[in-house]
């Protein structure tokens, strides 16, 4: 999960109380368990009279396995292939035009599936219907499931074509070498290829649970009708084992010195390169408390002409603007990760030392950038909290805004963080900023990669040789190739 602490703090501080619900800190939105362990939030809103269904599972990359890597994505193809009320894709297809939605889809992701649609709000029941049906008694049917294996390959082959993909998944196998498809929704080819419809089952009795899942609805809606409903609806749906065994953290030193990666990437201009500093970063399945001090900090060099964007500007790395370096926290379960980025301009055969430079920077002025112990420091922090307060007030002001505060904490696994975060962000100290980088940056050697013009790496490419950079290749960025070339070279 990506979230920024500005999209997900609370600051409506009014207690909601329903017949059913469960009590949150926001006045509209209301928050049911049934007996069977489905979740279900709902936001109403009634200026528009639409509303939004979404269900969504746990699962994707990070349930993968080398057996199974890519499968969920299947799974989620083939919940559009017929069902025991709708038979065929088809019959799904006039049910949808029926309800009168415009545009609905699936996705899946490294932490979760997710399928969702709009109806006019008097067609809420059907919509649940339509869902509880589709998710709960696919009909994964034989000759679909060969078309759609195709359809999926195809897909998966068309982005192994993007450049920006081989490097999403050679930084997945720097950074989690221990299970470098648990980053990877799409997987490996070969796994679906070969699958079988006996492989999705298991994937439907193990994680398509009600315990495992949660309906978000948000628009024209009354909160203990839909309450109502979907106990009726999804009430039946039978609960399973909880499928998230306790499993070791991956290592927040995954590289035991600097590993330098660069890309010769055609769709880069040859008027600059990009630079991107990677550490591990927070998984919330280990460590919550952390969250509110990576965010402040953030936070704190987003700010214009901070102290952080200054110091990458003043040291002659060729960054133009402030805007051409920033700082991403990206919070997960088991995959959070921390990240530098820098545009460079006029790459040349010093581009090399200068991406090196510009780690070492970036972490002294991360450290610099913690406000003083002064009042000019305490306004800089707490400019940051009211900000965050208005962008707060700004969310509440659409049901689709207000439902997004629990949907990505959900799927991180631990809602409630959500309803006191602005409480506990607006208490984070400096102290928790610098145990934060003394924790995932100071001592642990970075991933880094630089995006090159093709052209000018080949003109380049001694520079980068010499100061120890590896390119990136389908070879060693696709993991299941690498496992190719490991059983290969056993063979032999």
């Amino acid at each position: 999960m990506k979230k920024s602490a500005l999209f997900i703090m609370t600051f409506f501080m009014v207690i909601s109380v329903s017949l059913f619900a469960e009590q949150t800190p926001i006045k509209t939105l209301h928050h049911y368990t049934l007996k069977n362990g489905l979740e279900l939030f709902v936001a109403e809103n009634h200026i528009v009279p639409l509303a939004t269904i979404e269900i969504v599972v746990r699962g994707g990359a990070i349930a993968h396995t080398p057996e199974n890597a890519g499968l969920f994505h299947l799974y989620e193809h083939m919940m559009f292939k017929g069902n025991s009320k709708y038979k065929t894709s088809e019959a799904m297809q006039q049910a949808i035009q029926k309800l009168g939605v415009s545009s609905y889809n699936g996705t899946t992701g490294t932490e979760h599936i997710n399928y969702f649609f709009t109806v006019p709000s008097d067609r809420v029941q059907e919509g649940l219907e339509f869902w509880n049906s589709a998710i709960r008694t696919p009909l994964l049917n034989k000759k679909e499931f060969e078309a759609e294996k195709k359809v999926v390959l195809s897909e998966i082959n068309g982005n192994f074509a993007e450049p920006s993909y081989m490097v999403s998944y050679a930084i997945a196998a720097a950074c989690y070498p221990e299970e470098p498809w648990a980053m990877q929704a799409a997987g490996a080819p070969d796994v679906v290829a070969n699958a079988t419809i006996a492989q999705l089952k298991e994937i439907q009795k193990n994680y398509f649970i009600p315990n495992n899942s949660a309906i978000f609805v948000s628009g024209d809606v009354d909160p203990d009708k839909i309450y109502k409903l979907v106990n009726k609806i999804y009430g039946s749906w039978k609960k399973g084992k909880n499928p998230w065994k306790k499993r070791e953290q991956y290592t927040l030193k995954p590289v035991e010195k600097p590993r330098l990666l660069v890309m010769p990437h055609p769709q880069l201009s040859e008027a600059f390169a990009s630079v991107n500093v990677l550490y591990r970063g927070i998984d919330t399945d280990y460590d919550t408390e952390s969250i509110y001090a990576a965010d402040l900090l953030s936070s704190i060099t987003a700010q214009p002409h901070s102290l952080f964007s200054r110091t990458m500007l003043q040291s002659g790395l060729n960054i133009p603007e402030e805007n051409y370096v920033s700082v991403d926290c990206s919070l997960s379960r088991r995959t959070g990760r921390w990240t530098h980025y820098a545009t460079m301009l006029q790459p040349d055969g010093t581009t090399p030392q200068k991406a090196l430079l510009f780690a070492e920077k970036a972490l002294e002025a991360l450290y610099a950038s913690i406000p003083p112990e002064t009042a000019e420091g305490d306004e800089i922090i707490n400019r940051i909290i009211r900000r965050n307060r208005f962008d707060e007030l700004y969310e509440h002001e659409t049901a689709g805004s207000v439902i997004s505060i629990p949907h990505g904490w959900w799927i991180n696994g631990n809602t409630e963080i959500c309803y006191d975060y602005n409480e506990k962000f607006a208490a984070t100290t400096r102290a928790d900023m610098r145990n934060f980088l003394d924790k995932y940056i100071k001592d642990q050697p970075p991933v880094i990669v630089v995006l090159i013009n093709p052209e000018l790496y080949r003109q380049y490419k001694a520079a980068f040789d010499q100061a120890g950079f590896e390119e990136i290749t389908a070879e060693n960025a696709y993991y299941f190739n690498s496992n190719k070339t490991e059983q290969a070279e056993g063979a032999e």
